[in-house]
């Protein structure tokens, strides 16, 4: 029995020991796999320095990885993304250098004659997409069947030009939006359209399509803004979204002046020390710590390319008033900003997403706009004891019921909602009888 009990004894100690043991370092494999890893979620996050950084450190420490030649081509497409085209040419050309035989070599060859295009050095762009289109006669090839692409496009521009230069007046304006069109929508070379979509106002301000194309100009802003949440909301920010929130309850207050002295504004009844005279003093007293506070607007807290898009498209409005882009633009206009709202609600903004679904509601009512704010009401306050709140909700999920289409995507996300709020009520008023049970007791 003893010889038994010494043996699970000695079994016993044995796991503890091992279960304490360090682990097994990491093989070569493994950690080039985690350190590719890293570097692409960098990538998918568009970290694109710190990306370009890892796939770096990856070539130069696992050089004869299987993956060592994708990381070489990810190098160069980063550097291109950035608008660093000749550091993407170099890199690119060091995947010939190093990896001569890799599957990858077409695409570097492609990233190559596109890093051209972008510098505008359209013969050498030209060239480089031959060198794919002869080594593949057949266009047997994807890549192949890319570059012949955009042989053929370049090729269309270069037509639309000629006819700019000597072709008929009459259809210069739409060569002109044509080209800018191309870079837009082919290219995707927001900055190159911008420059041809101007030339179409500047040189053909009494053109049907200068408006089209002036509307054009907000969408290539709008295309080529970088988004990135904020690490937090400035000082002033706060102070604008805090002075909104009060002024969408009482928005007489919004009226105050900062020098005012003669009295509160005129509101029926109050004792003093209630809410509304407290939120009187806390504006008063963030207009006397930002004098500008009343001209903000949401537009200055988002970035530039957003703001200037939309100052395109409201200049658009007040310029070609009597056109059916100028009556389609309010619209489009709301349905931007809502889209930038759910951009900062989905990255937990949610008082500053609110002040831009408003905003677009404002311009034109949309159900999407009225559904996130109904769950930001919800979200962001107490759902069962504030009877404010909860007739915003409802307020809102009734201008979305409005608007939905039947049999939508939105009816079905407004379903949701309603179900969802059916569900909080009845557990928070579970959750607020509990509570009392337990205090009786």
């Amino acid at each position: 029995m003893k010889t038994v009990n010494l043996l699970i004894g000695l079994c016993l100690a044995a796991i503890f020991i091992s279960g304490c043991l360090p682990k097994a370092p990491l093989s070569t494999q493994e950690a080039a796999d985690m350190l590719y890893l890293k570097a692409t979620s960098l990538q998918d996050s568009e970290e694109y320095d710190r990306a370009t950084d890892e796939f770096s450190a990856f070539v130069g420490r696992y050089p004869n990885s299987n993956n060592a030649d994708n990381a070489q081509l990810e190098i160069g497409n980063n550097y291109r993304i950035q608008g660093e085209y000749n550091k993407a040419i170099s890199a690119y050309e060091m995947l010939f250098e190093k990896y001569p035989q890799s599957d990858v070599i077409d695409y570097a060859l492609l990233g190559i004659g596109d890093s051209y295009l972008d510098l505008n050095e359209r013969a050498k762009a030209i060239a480089t997409y031959q060198k794919l289109i002869d080594k593949y006669p057949y266009l047997n090839n994807e890549v192949a069947g890319e570059a012949q692409n955009r042989l053929d496009t370049l090729k269309e521009i270069e037509q639309y030009e000629e006819v700019i230069e000597s072709g008929d007046k009459e259809i210069q304006d739409n060569a002109q939006y044509q080209i800018g069109n191309i870079y837009f929508s082919v290219f995707n070379d927001y900055d190159k359209a911008i420059e041809e979509f101007n030339k179409v106002v500047e040189n053909y301000p009494q053109s049907e399509l200068a408006d089209d194309a002036m509307w054009m100009i907000g969408e290539c802003y709008w295309a080529k803004a970088t988004y990135a949440p904020p690490p937090g909301e400035t000082q002033e920010q706060q102070a604008f979204i805090r002075v909104q929130y009060i002024t969408d309850r009482y928005p007489q207050l919004s009226e105050l002046d900062r020098y005012d002295t003669d009295g509160y504004p005129h509101w029926p009844a109050g004792k003093r020390g209630d809410r509304y005279e407290l939120y009187f003093a806390e504006v008063r007293r963030l207009l006397n710590k930002y004098p500008a506070l009343k001209s903000w607007s949401f537009q200055d807290f988002i970035p530039e390319d957003y703001k200037t898009a939309l100052d395109i498209w409201n200049s658009l409005i007040l310029e070609y008033p009597n056109t059916d882009v100028a009556a389609r633009a309010p619209k489009n206009i709301s349905e931007k900003i809502t889209e930038l709202g759910k951009l900062y609600y989905a990255n937990n903004i949610p008082h500053f997403a609110s002040i831009l679904f408003k905003e677009s509601l404002q311009i034109w009512p949309s159900p999407e706009a009225h559904i996130y704010l109904a769950y930001y009401y919800a979200d962001v306050h107490n759902y069962t004891r504030w009877t404010y709140y909860q007739a915003r909700i409802f307020r809102h999920i009734k201008e979305a019921e409005k608007l939905v289409p039947p049999n939508s995507d939105l009816a079905l996300d407004l379903k949701n909602l309603k179900s969802w709020m059916n569900y909080r009520a009845r557990l928070e008023s579970l959750e607020a009888a509990y509570f009392n049970l337990k205090n009786r007791r």
